[in-house]
Protein backbone atom coordinates (compact mmCIF):
# COMPACT_ATOMS: atom_id res chain seq x y z
CA UNK A 1 0.00 0.00 0.00
CA UNK A 2 2.96 2.36 0.44
CA UNK A 3 3.40 2.81 -3.36
CA UNK A 4 -0.25 3.90 -3.51
CA UNK A 5 0.38 6.36 -0.71
CA UNK A 6 3.26 7.91 -2.62
CA UNK A 7 1.41 7.86 -5.94
CA UNK A 8 -1.60 9.43 -4.28
CA UNK A 9 0.49 12.43 -3.30
CA UNK A 10 1.68 12.89 -6.89
CA UNK A 11 5.19 12.06 -5.80
CA UNK A 12 5.46 14.90 -3.28
CA UNK A 13 5.77 12.54 -0.31
CA UNK A 14 8.58 10.22 0.67
CA UNK A 15 7.38 7.37 2.90
CA UNK A 16 9.84 5.49 5.07
CA UNK A 17 8.73 2.33 6.84
CA UNK A 18 10.85 0.59 9.43
CA UNK A 19 11.27 -2.67 11.28
CA UNK A 20 11.84 -2.86 15.01
CA UNK A 21 12.02 -5.54 17.66
CA UNK A 22 8.66 -6.70 19.00
CA UNK A 23 7.28 -8.45 22.09
CA UNK A 24 9.94 -10.20 24.20
CA UNK A 25 12.76 -9.04 21.94
CA UNK A 26 11.73 -5.40 22.03
CA UNK A 27 10.16 -4.92 25.45
CA UNK A 28 11.49 -7.42 27.99
CA UNK A 29 12.64 -5.34 30.94
CA UNK A 30 14.20 -6.10 34.31
CA UNK A 31 16.51 -4.52 36.86
CA UNK A 32 19.11 -7.14 36.03
CA UNK A 33 19.11 -5.96 32.40
CA UNK A 34 19.90 -2.33 33.26
CA UNK A 35 23.59 -3.08 33.74
CA UNK A 36 23.81 -4.14 30.10
CA UNK A 37 22.71 -0.69 28.84
CA UNK A 38 25.03 2.28 28.68
CA UNK A 39 22.30 4.59 29.96
CA UNK A 40 20.81 2.18 32.48
CA UNK A 41 17.52 1.79 30.62
CA UNK A 42 15.61 -1.43 30.09
CA UNK A 43 12.57 -2.76 28.26
CA UNK A 44 12.39 -0.06 25.57
CA UNK A 45 14.51 -1.64 22.85
CA UNK A 46 11.74 -1.47 20.24
CA UNK A 47 11.37 2.29 20.73
CA UNK A 48 15.15 2.65 20.57
CA UNK A 49 15.16 0.79 17.24
CA UNK A 50 12.65 3.29 15.89
CA UNK A 51 14.75 6.17 17.18
CA UNK A 52 17.80 4.77 15.41
CA UNK A 53 15.80 4.76 12.18
CA UNK A 54 14.87 8.40 12.77
CA UNK A 55 18.55 9.25 13.17
CA UNK A 56 19.28 7.46 9.90
CA UNK A 57 16.57 9.47 8.17
CA UNK A 58 17.96 12.71 9.52
CA UNK A 59 21.41 11.86 8.22
CA UNK A 60 20.57 10.35 4.83
CA UNK A 61 17.10 11.33 3.62
CA UNK A 62 18.41 14.26 1.58
CA UNK A 63 19.95 11.71 -0.80
CA UNK A 64 16.39 10.59 -1.61
CA UNK A 65 15.04 14.09 -2.15
CA UNK A 66 13.65 14.54 1.35
CA UNK A 67 14.15 17.20 3.99
CA UNK A 68 15.56 16.36 7.42
CA UNK A 69 13.67 19.34 8.82
CA UNK A 70 10.24 18.28 7.59
CA UNK A 71 9.57 14.84 9.01
CA UNK A 72 6.16 13.54 10.10
CA UNK A 73 6.04 10.45 12.29
CA UNK A 74 2.74 8.66 12.41
CA UNK A 75 1.28 5.29 13.23
CA UNK A 76 -1.89 3.37 13.96
CA UNK A 77 -2.67 1.24 17.03
CA UNK A 78 0.71 0.05 18.38
CA UNK A 79 2.31 2.38 15.84
CA UNK A 80 0.30 5.28 17.25
CA UNK A 81 1.35 4.30 20.75
CA UNK A 82 4.96 4.38 19.56
CA UNK A 83 4.43 7.94 18.33
CA UNK A 84 3.12 8.85 21.79
CA UNK A 85 6.33 7.48 23.26
CA UNK A 86 8.46 9.57 20.91
CA UNK A 87 6.43 12.63 21.93
CA UNK A 88 7.32 11.98 25.58
CA UNK A 89 10.88 10.65 25.40
CA UNK A 90 13.37 13.56 25.08
CA UNK A 91 15.88 11.36 23.23
CA UNK A 92 13.52 11.53 20.23
CA UNK A 93 12.96 15.29 20.30
CA UNK A 94 14.38 17.07 17.28
CA UNK A 95 14.10 14.01 15.03
CA UNK A 96 10.64 14.91 13.69
CA UNK A 97 8.57 18.04 13.11
CA UNK A 98 4.99 16.70 13.18
CA UNK A 99 3.21 13.73 14.75
CA UNK A 100 0.02 11.78 14.00
CA UNK A 101 -1.53 9.21 16.36
CA UNK A 102 -4.29 6.90 15.13
CA UNK A 103 -6.03 4.79 17.78
CA UNK A 104 -2.89 4.69 19.90
CA UNK A 105 -3.50 6.56 23.16
CA UNK A 106 -4.29 3.52 25.30
CA UNK A 107 -2.19 2.54 28.31
CA UNK A 108 0.48 0.20 26.95
CA UNK A 109 3.51 0.77 29.20
CA UNK A 110 4.10 -1.14 32.40
CA UNK A 111 5.79 -0.18 35.69
CA UNK A 112 9.15 -1.64 36.68
CA UNK A 113 7.67 -3.99 39.27
CA UNK A 114 5.45 -5.61 36.66
CA UNK A 115 8.36 -5.86 34.22
CA UNK A 116 10.42 -7.71 36.84
CA UNK A 117 7.54 -10.11 37.43
CA UNK A 118 7.29 -10.82 33.70
CA UNK A 119 11.05 -11.39 33.54
CA UNK A 120 10.84 -13.95 36.38
CA UNK A 121 8.01 -15.66 34.52
CA UNK A 122 10.14 -15.83 31.37
CA UNK A 123 13.00 -17.41 33.32
CA UNK A 124 10.63 -20.02 34.73
CA UNK A 125 9.11 -20.84 31.34
CA UNK A 126 12.58 -21.16 29.81
CA UNK A 127 13.79 -23.44 32.63
CA UNK A 128 16.48 -20.88 33.43
CA UNK A 129 17.64 -19.57 36.80
CA UNK A 130 19.57 -16.51 35.63
CA UNK A 131 20.11 -14.09 32.78
CA UNK A 132 23.13 -15.91 31.32
CA UNK A 133 21.02 -18.98 30.72
CA UNK A 134 18.40 -16.93 28.95
CA UNK A 135 20.97 -15.19 26.75
CA UNK A 136 22.22 -18.51 25.40
CA UNK A 137 18.78 -19.61 24.18
CA UNK A 138 18.11 -19.57 20.45
CA UNK A 139 15.67 -17.07 18.99
CA UNK A 140 13.11 -19.81 18.16
CA UNK A 141 13.30 -21.06 21.74
CA UNK A 142 12.65 -17.57 23.08
CA UNK A 143 9.81 -17.04 20.60
CA UNK A 144 8.15 -20.20 21.87
CA UNK A 145 7.60 -18.47 25.21
CA UNK A 146 5.30 -15.88 23.64
CA UNK A 147 2.24 -18.11 23.65
CA UNK A 148 2.05 -17.70 27.42
CA UNK A 149 2.77 -13.97 27.72
CA UNK A 150 0.61 -11.80 25.48
CA UNK A 151 1.03 -8.25 26.78
CA UNK A 152 4.19 -6.39 25.76
CA UNK A 153 4.96 -2.71 25.72
CA UNK A 154 7.43 -0.02 26.83
CA UNK A 155 8.68 -0.15 30.41
CA UNK A 156 8.57 2.72 32.91
CA UNK A 157 12.22 2.18 33.78
CA UNK A 158 12.98 5.60 35.28
CA UNK A 159 15.37 6.43 32.42
CA UNK A 160 13.68 6.31 29.02
CA UNK A 161 10.28 6.63 30.71
CA UNK A 162 10.16 8.19 34.19
CA UNK A 163 6.36 7.70 34.34
CA UNK A 164 3.61 6.68 31.93
CA UNK A 165 3.57 8.66 28.66
CA UNK A 166 0.04 9.91 29.33
CA UNK A 167 1.15 11.19 32.74
CA UNK A 168 4.11 12.97 31.14
CA UNK A 169 1.71 14.81 28.85
CA UNK A 170 -0.39 15.84 31.85
CA UNK A 171 2.74 17.11 33.59
CA UNK A 172 3.76 19.10 30.52
CA UNK A 173 6.88 16.96 30.05
CA UNK A 174 6.61 16.20 26.36
CA UNK A 175 7.56 17.67 22.99
CA UNK A 176 5.46 20.84 22.81
CA UNK A 177 7.19 22.18 19.72
CA UNK A 178 5.41 20.06 17.11
CA UNK A 179 1.80 20.04 15.84
CA UNK A 180 -0.16 16.86 16.57
CA UNK A 181 -3.11 15.05 15.01
CA UNK A 182 -4.79 12.37 17.10
CA UNK A 183 -7.98 10.42 16.62
CA UNK A 184 -9.87 7.14 16.74
CA UNK A 185 -12.67 5.15 15.11
CA UNK A 186 -16.27 5.16 16.25
CA UNK A 187 -16.51 1.42 17.01
CA UNK A 188 -12.91 0.44 17.83
CA UNK A 189 -13.81 -2.48 20.09
CA UNK A 190 -16.19 -4.13 17.65
CA UNK A 191 -13.12 -5.99 16.39
CA UNK A 192 -12.12 -7.20 19.85
CA UNK A 193 -15.35 -8.55 21.32
CA UNK A 194 -16.67 -10.48 18.33
CA UNK A 195 -16.36 -13.67 20.37
CA UNK A 196 -18.94 -12.34 22.84
CA UNK A 197 -22.53 -13.54 22.24
CA UNK A 198 -24.13 -11.21 19.75
CA UNK A 199 -27.42 -11.59 21.63
CA UNK A 200 -25.77 -10.46 24.88
CA UNK A 201 -28.22 -10.06 27.72
CA UNK A 202 -28.21 -7.53 30.54
CA UNK A 203 -26.78 -10.16 32.89
CA UNK A 204 -24.01 -10.85 30.37
CA UNK A 205 -23.34 -7.12 30.19
CA UNK A 206 -23.05 -6.82 33.98
CA UNK A 207 -20.60 -9.72 34.06
CA UNK A 208 -18.55 -8.27 31.22
CA UNK A 209 -18.32 -4.87 32.92
CA UNK A 210 -17.17 -6.49 36.15
CA UNK A 211 -14.50 -8.62 34.47
CA UNK A 212 -13.02 -5.61 32.74
CA UNK A 213 -12.47 -3.54 35.85
CA UNK A 214 -15.37 -1.12 35.60
CA UNK A 215 -17.71 -2.87 38.01
CA UNK A 216 -16.18 -1.48 41.18
CA UNK A 217 -17.73 0.92 43.67
CA UNK A 218 -21.21 0.39 42.24
CA UNK A 219 -20.28 1.95 38.90
CA UNK A 220 -22.22 -0.56 36.78
CA UNK A 221 -25.45 1.39 37.37
CA UNK A 222 -23.73 4.67 36.48
CA UNK A 223 -22.35 3.17 33.27
CA UNK A 224 -25.78 1.87 32.31
CA UNK A 225 -27.26 5.33 32.80
CA UNK A 226 -24.57 6.93 30.65
CA UNK A 227 -24.86 4.44 27.78
CA UNK A 228 -28.59 3.67 27.71
CA UNK A 229 -30.25 4.38 24.32
CA UNK A 230 -32.19 7.35 25.68
CA UNK A 231 -28.94 9.07 26.74
CA UNK A 232 -26.44 7.81 24.17
CA UNK A 233 -26.71 7.71 20.39
CA UNK A 234 -26.69 4.39 18.54
CA UNK A 235 -27.31 3.69 14.83
CA UNK A 236 -30.86 2.91 13.82
CA UNK A 237 -29.68 -0.42 12.41
CA UNK A 238 -27.97 -2.50 15.10
CA UNK A 239 -27.34 -5.36 12.72
CA UNK A 240 -27.50 -8.80 14.29
CA UNK A 241 -26.35 -7.50 17.67
CA UNK A 242 -28.35 -6.84 20.80
CA UNK A 243 -28.61 -3.51 22.55
CA UNK A 244 -26.42 -4.82 25.40
CA UNK A 245 -23.70 -5.98 23.00
CA UNK A 246 -23.63 -2.49 21.50
CA UNK A 247 -23.42 -0.92 24.95
CA UNK A 248 -20.58 -3.23 25.93
CA UNK A 249 -18.72 -2.40 22.73
CA UNK A 250 -19.15 1.35 23.12
CA UNK A 251 -18.17 1.27 26.81
CA UNK A 252 -15.03 -0.67 25.88
CA UNK A 253 -14.21 1.74 23.05
CA UNK A 254 -14.68 4.93 25.01
CA UNK A 255 -13.76 3.82 28.52
CA UNK A 256 -10.61 1.92 27.78
CA UNK A 257 -9.72 -1.54 28.94
CA UNK A 258 -8.50 -3.12 32.13
CA UNK A 259 -4.71 -2.82 32.27
CA UNK A 260 -3.35 -5.04 35.07
CA UNK A 261 0.20 -4.06 34.14
CA UNK A 262 -0.65 -0.41 34.88
CA UNK A 263 -2.18 -0.27 38.38
CA UNK A 264 -3.46 3.12 39.40
CA UNK A 265 -3.61 4.44 35.84
CA UNK A 266 -6.79 5.76 34.21
CA UNK A 267 -8.43 3.26 31.90
CA UNK A 268 -7.44 5.10 28.76
CA UNK A 269 -8.40 3.15 25.67
CA UNK A 270 -8.41 3.55 21.92
CA UNK A 271 -11.61 5.58 21.66
CA UNK A 272 -12.50 9.23 21.44
CA UNK A 273 -12.66 9.87 25.19
CA UNK A 274 -8.92 9.26 25.38
CA UNK A 275 -8.43 11.43 22.29
CA UNK A 276 -10.28 14.36 23.88
CA UNK A 277 -8.47 13.88 27.18
CA UNK A 278 -4.97 13.94 25.64
CA UNK A 279 -5.89 16.70 23.17
CA UNK A 280 -7.04 18.98 25.97
CA UNK A 281 -3.87 18.26 27.94
CA UNK A 282 -1.75 19.10 24.90
CA UNK A 283 -3.60 22.36 24.31
CA UNK A 284 -3.12 23.26 27.96
CA UNK A 285 0.53 22.25 27.72
CA UNK A 286 1.25 24.63 24.84
CA UNK A 287 1.28 22.41 21.73
CA UNK A 288 1.11 24.86 18.78
CA UNK A 289 -1.68 23.04 16.91
CA UNK A 290 -3.76 20.08 18.06
CA UNK A 291 -6.24 18.41 15.69
CA UNK A 292 -8.62 15.56 16.50
CA UNK A 293 -10.79 13.33 14.32
CA UNK A 294 -13.26 10.47 14.67
CA UNK A 295 -13.68 8.03 11.78
CA UNK A 296 -17.28 6.80 11.70
CA UNK A 297 -17.84 5.38 8.19
CA UNK A 298 -19.04 1.74 8.12
CA UNK A 299 -17.35 0.10 5.12
CA UNK A 300 -19.78 -1.88 2.99
CA UNK A 301 -17.15 -3.74 0.97
CA UNK A 302 -15.39 -6.85 2.32
CA UNK A 303 -11.86 -5.82 3.37
CA UNK A 304 -8.96 -7.28 5.31
CA UNK A 305 -7.02 -5.75 8.16
CA UNK A 306 -3.92 -4.28 6.55
CA UNK A 307 -1.51 -5.33 9.27
CA UNK A 308 -1.95 -9.11 9.44
CA UNK A 309 -4.47 -9.65 6.64
CA UNK A 310 -7.34 -11.04 8.72
CA UNK A 311 -10.88 -10.07 7.63
CA UNK A 312 -12.30 -6.91 9.17
CA UNK A 313 -15.90 -6.53 10.27
CA UNK A 314 -16.89 -5.00 6.96
CA UNK A 315 -19.19 -5.89 4.09
CA UNK A 316 -22.84 -5.48 3.08
CA UNK A 317 -24.99 -4.43 6.03
CA UNK A 318 -22.00 -3.64 8.24
CA UNK A 319 -22.97 -1.06 10.92
CA UNK A 320 -19.46 -0.60 12.41
CA UNK A 321 -16.37 1.56 11.95
CA UNK A 322 -14.03 -0.84 13.81
CA UNK A 323 -10.36 -0.69 14.72
CA UNK A 324 -8.10 -0.25 11.65
CA UNK A 325 -11.01 0.20 9.21
CA UNK A 326 -9.87 3.72 8.31
CA UNK A 327 -6.61 2.46 6.83
CA UNK A 328 -8.19 1.46 3.53
CA UNK A 329 -9.13 5.10 3.09
CA UNK A 330 -5.84 6.51 4.34
CA UNK A 331 -3.88 4.37 1.89
CA UNK A 332 -6.27 5.08 -0.99
CA UNK A 333 -7.04 1.38 -1.48
CA UNK A 334 -9.45 2.10 -4.32
CA UNK A 335 -9.41 -1.50 -5.55
CA UNK A 336 -10.94 -2.81 -2.30
CA UNK A 337 -13.48 -0.05 -1.63
CA UNK A 338 -16.87 0.54 -3.19
CA UNK A 339 -17.16 2.94 -6.11
CA UNK A 340 -20.95 3.28 -6.20
CA UNK A 341 -21.47 3.84 -2.46
CA UNK A 342 -19.07 6.75 -2.05
CA UNK A 343 -16.20 4.85 -0.39
CA UNK A 344 -13.68 5.52 -3.15
CA UNK A 345 -14.62 9.18 -3.17
CA UNK A 346 -14.15 9.37 0.60
CA UNK A 347 -10.77 7.66 0.27
CA UNK A 348 -9.77 10.20 -2.36
CA UNK A 349 -10.54 13.04 0.02
CA UNK A 350 -9.12 11.40 3.13
CA UNK A 351 -5.89 10.07 1.63
CA UNK A 352 -2.82 11.90 0.42
CA UNK A 353 -4.41 12.22 -3.02
CA UNK A 354 -5.95 15.51 -1.90
CA UNK A 355 -2.81 17.15 -0.55
CA UNK A 356 -2.03 18.97 -3.78
CA UNK A 357 -5.54 20.36 -3.92
CA UNK A 358 -4.68 22.81 -1.13
CA UNK A 359 -1.35 24.61 -0.77
CA UNK A 360 -1.93 25.00 2.95
CA UNK A 361 -1.52 21.29 3.60
CA UNK A 362 1.40 20.73 5.90
CA UNK A 363 2.72 17.61 4.20
CA UNK A 364 3.83 19.03 0.87
CA UNK A 365 7.37 17.86 0.20
CA UNK A 366 7.61 16.34 3.65
CA UNK A 367 8.91 13.01 4.80
CA UNK A 368 6.71 10.54 6.61
CA UNK A 369 7.98 7.86 8.95
CA UNK A 370 5.50 5.05 9.50
CA UNK A 371 5.49 3.50 12.96
CA UNK A 372 2.91 0.92 11.95
CA UNK A 373 0.32 2.58 9.77
CA UNK A 374 -0.25 6.06 8.48
CA UNK A 375 -2.74 8.87 8.15
CA UNK A 376 -3.23 12.13 6.36
CA UNK A 377 -4.58 15.46 7.49
CA UNK A 378 -4.02 19.15 6.99
CA UNK A 379 -2.36 21.88 9.02
CA UNK A 380 -1.64 25.50 8.23
CA UNK A 381 1.80 26.92 7.63
CA UNK A 382 3.10 30.47 7.83
CA UNK A 383 2.33 32.84 4.91
CA UNK A 384 6.03 33.18 4.11
CA UNK A 385 6.40 29.46 3.40
CA UNK A 386 3.00 29.29 1.72
CA UNK A 387 4.03 30.90 -1.56
CA UNK A 388 7.08 28.63 -1.80
CA UNK A 389 4.95 25.53 -1.21
CA UNK A 390 2.37 26.74 -3.71
CA UNK A 391 5.02 27.04 -6.41
CA UNK A 392 6.36 23.56 -5.65
CA UNK A 393 2.84 22.19 -5.55
CA UNK A 394 1.99 23.68 -8.92
CA UNK A 395 5.04 22.13 -10.57
CA UNK A 396 4.21 18.65 -9.29
CA UNK A 397 0.52 19.02 -10.10
CA UNK A 398 1.03 20.04 -13.72
CA UNK A 399 3.81 17.56 -14.36
CA UNK A 400 1.72 14.72 -12.91
CA UNK A 401 -1.33 15.67 -14.97
CA UNK A 402 0.80 15.92 -18.09
CA UNK A 403 2.62 12.62 -17.54
CA UNK A 404 -0.65 10.81 -16.86
CA UNK A 405 -2.20 12.17 -20.04
CA UNK A 406 0.82 11.46 -22.22
CA UNK A 407 0.84 7.87 -21.00
CA UNK A 408 -2.67 7.41 -22.39
CA UNK A 409 -2.07 8.99 -25.80
CA UNK A 410 -1.62 6.13 -28.20
CA UNK A 411 -2.90 7.93 -31.28
CA UNK A 412 -3.42 11.43 -32.52
CA UNK A 413 -7.21 11.57 -32.24
CA UNK A 414 -6.95 11.81 -28.43
CA UNK A 415 -5.11 15.12 -28.70
CA UNK A 416 -8.24 17.27 -28.70
CA UNK A 417 -9.64 15.81 -25.50
CA UNK A 418 -6.26 15.95 -23.80
CA UNK A 419 -5.60 19.56 -24.72
CA UNK A 420 -9.08 20.68 -23.69
CA UNK A 421 -8.64 19.03 -20.29
CA UNK A 422 -5.17 20.47 -19.98
CA UNK A 423 -6.37 24.03 -20.50
CA UNK A 424 -9.29 23.66 -18.10
CA UNK A 425 -7.17 21.93 -15.48
CA UNK A 426 -4.33 24.44 -15.63
CA UNK A 427 -6.58 27.49 -15.63
CA UNK A 428 -8.71 26.28 -12.70
CA UNK A 429 -5.66 25.19 -10.75
CA UNK A 430 -3.84 28.50 -11.26
CA UNK A 431 -6.94 30.51 -10.33
CA UNK A 432 -7.52 28.43 -7.18
CA UNK A 433 -3.91 28.72 -6.12
CA UNK A 434 -3.90 32.49 -6.59
CA UNK A 435 -7.22 33.01 -4.81
CA UNK A 436 -6.20 30.84 -1.85
CA UNK A 437 -2.76 32.38 -1.56
CA UNK A 438 -3.84 36.00 -1.88
CA UNK A 439 -6.50 35.44 0.78
CA UNK A 440 -3.78 34.64 3.29
CA UNK A 441 -1.04 37.05 2.19
CA UNK A 442 -1.03 40.69 3.22
CA UNK A 443 2.39 41.67 1.89
CA UNK A 444 2.40 42.80 -1.72
CA UNK A 445 5.90 41.56 -2.40
CA UNK A 446 4.91 38.04 -1.37
CA UNK A 447 1.95 38.12 -3.75
CA UNK A 448 4.18 39.21 -6.60
CA UNK A 449 6.74 36.51 -5.71
CA UNK A 450 4.05 33.84 -5.59
CA UNK A 451 2.59 34.78 -8.93
CA UNK A 452 5.99 35.16 -10.52
CA UNK A 453 6.77 31.59 -9.51
CA UNK A 454 3.47 30.37 -10.91
CA UNK A 455 4.05 32.17 -14.17
CA UNK A 456 7.50 30.65 -14.52
CA UNK A 457 6.19 27.19 -13.68
CA UNK A 458 3.30 27.41 -16.13
CA UNK A 459 5.62 28.49 -18.92
CA UNK A 460 7.95 25.56 -18.23
CA UNK A 461 5.02 23.18 -18.24
CA UNK A 462 3.71 24.41 -21.57
CA UNK A 463 7.17 24.20 -23.07
CA UNK A 464 7.44 20.64 -21.82
CA UNK A 465 4.12 19.73 -23.43
CA UNK A 466 5.27 21.33 -26.68
CA UNK A 467 8.43 19.22 -26.78
CA UNK A 468 6.57 16.03 -25.88
CA UNK A 469 4.03 16.50 -28.64
CA UNK A 470 6.77 17.42 -31.06
CA UNK A 471 8.24 13.95 -30.49
CA UNK A 472 4.83 12.32 -30.84
CA UNK A 473 4.07 14.11 -34.06
CA UNK A 474 7.33 13.00 -35.66
CA UNK A 475 5.98 9.45 -35.69
CA UNK A 476 2.31 10.26 -36.38
CA UNK A 477 0.92 9.52 -39.81
CA UNK A 478 -0.58 12.25 -41.99
CA UNK A 479 -3.90 10.38 -42.15
CA UNK A 480 -4.32 10.44 -38.41
CA UNK A 481 -3.31 14.12 -38.39
CA UNK A 482 -6.46 14.97 -40.31
CA UNK A 483 -8.41 14.33 -37.12
CA UNK A 484 -6.99 17.54 -35.64
CA UNK A 485 -9.21 19.82 -37.75
CA UNK A 486 -11.63 20.31 -34.82
CA UNK A 487 -9.01 22.10 -32.72
CA UNK A 488 -9.95 25.63 -33.71
CA UNK A 489 -12.84 26.01 -31.18
CA UNK A 490 -10.33 25.47 -28.39
CA UNK A 491 -8.29 28.39 -29.65
CA UNK A 492 -11.21 30.77 -29.78
CA UNK A 493 -12.40 29.81 -26.30
CA UNK A 494 -9.23 30.94 -24.56
CA UNK A 495 -8.89 34.27 -26.43
CA UNK A 496 -9.87 37.43 -24.56
CA UNK A 497 -10.51 40.93 -25.90
CA UNK A 498 -8.25 42.28 -23.18
CA UNK A 499 -5.27 40.35 -24.52
CA UNK A 500 -3.11 41.13 -27.50
CA UNK A 501 -2.86 38.23 -29.93
CA UNK A 502 0.44 36.76 -30.98
CA UNK A 503 1.32 37.09 -34.70
CA UNK A 504 1.13 33.33 -35.05
CA UNK A 505 -2.64 33.48 -34.56
CA UNK A 506 -3.24 33.67 -38.30
CA UNK A 507 -6.61 33.07 -40.02
CA UNK A 508 -5.20 29.79 -41.23
CA UNK A 509 -5.03 28.52 -37.65
CA UNK A 510 -8.44 29.88 -36.70
CA UNK A 511 -10.19 28.06 -39.50
CA UNK A 512 -10.70 24.36 -40.10
CA UNK A 513 -8.37 23.37 -42.93
CA UNK A 514 -9.35 20.31 -44.95
CA UNK A 515 -5.90 18.81 -44.37
CA UNK A 516 -3.77 19.45 -41.28
CA UNK A 517 -0.07 18.74 -41.38
CA UNK A 518 2.35 18.18 -38.50
CA UNK A 519 3.73 21.65 -39.16
CA UNK A 520 0.23 23.13 -38.66
CA UNK A 521 -0.11 21.38 -35.29
CA UNK A 522 3.32 22.56 -34.21
CA UNK A 523 2.39 26.11 -35.17
CA UNK A 524 -0.83 25.74 -33.19
CA UNK A 525 1.05 24.55 -30.11
CA UNK A 526 3.50 27.40 -30.50
CA UNK A 527 0.55 29.76 -30.58
CA UNK A 528 -0.85 28.25 -27.36
CA UNK A 529 2.56 28.67 -25.75
CA UNK A 530 2.67 32.34 -26.80
CA UNK A 531 -0.74 32.93 -25.21
CA UNK A 532 0.42 31.66 -21.81
CA UNK A 533 2.34 34.76 -20.86
CA UNK A 534 -0.32 37.34 -21.94
CA UNK A 535 -3.06 35.42 -20.12
CA UNK A 536 -0.99 35.15 -16.96
CA UNK A 537 0.04 38.81 -17.11
CA UNK A 538 -3.59 39.78 -17.51
CA UNK A 539 -4.50 37.87 -14.33
CA UNK A 540 -1.62 39.48 -12.55
CA UNK A 541 -2.86 42.95 -13.48
CA UNK A 542 -6.33 42.05 -12.22
CA UNK A 543 -4.91 40.91 -8.88
CA UNK A 544 -2.87 44.09 -8.54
Amino acid sequence: MVPKLVAGSNGSTIVVTLDYRLNIFGFLGADVLKDRASDGSTGNYGIQDQRLALHWVREHIAAFGGSRDNVTIFGQSAGGNSVLNHLTQPQSFGLYSKAIIESGLYINACPMDHANDVFDQVLHLANCTNLECLLHLSAPAVSALLSTIAEWGPVVDGVALPVFPQALVKQGRYNKAVPVILGSNKDEYASFIQDMPHNMSEADFDEYIGLNGWGIKNTVRVIKDLFKPSAYSYPSDLGNYSRWWWEAMRVSTLGGHYAPQAPGQPLLGVGHCSVRCLARLMVAGGTPQVYTYEFARPTKEVTNEMNVGVPLITGPGNPFAPHASELEYVFAAYDTLGKSNGEVELARHQSLDTLLENPYHFKLHSLHISMGFTSSASMLESPRSLHQKSFQCFIHFTQHRFDASIASLDNAEMFQSFHSNLLQCSNRFTQTRCDASIASLSIASMIRSLYSNMLLCFTRFTQTSFHHFNKILQSTSISSMNRFHHLSPLTSEILSPTLSLHPLSSPHLLSSPPTTTPRDVLRYLSFILSLTIPISKHRFNLFK
